[in-house]
């Protein structure tokens, strides 16, 4: 499932996403609806989301859909990945199919 392919068959309808991120961004999302041409996910408890951002080809992970300074970055630019955290939080999450 590689995240830059736009076809049906890349998306996963529900994810769950485990580490260590700081703040608490763990638990089980769901497919939500589109952003930027690609599905977003979010999560059932709150305003977290995973979402493509196709200006930089890259997954995303923020409170906020199309947030300008996300708290996660994928590291390989696949859904199914790592995330890195960016400026203010901490630690890493990992995005697995459900």
């Amino acid at each position: 499932m590689l995240g830059f392919l736009p076809s049906r068959s890349s998306r996963c309808g529900r994810l769950k996403l485990t580490g260590n991120p700081n703040p608490d961004c763990t638990g089980e999302y769901r497919e939500a609806g589109v952003y930027d041409g690609k599905p977003y996910y979010a999560r059932i408890v709150d305003t977290f989301k995973i979402y493509w951002k196709d200006a930089v080809h890259t997954w995303f992970i923020s409170p906020n859909l199309g947030q300008s300074a996300p708290s996660w970055i994928s590291d390989t630019q696949k859904l199914i990945s790592r995330y890195s955290a960016t400026v203010d939080y901490t630690g890493y999450a990992f995005v697995e199919s459900d």
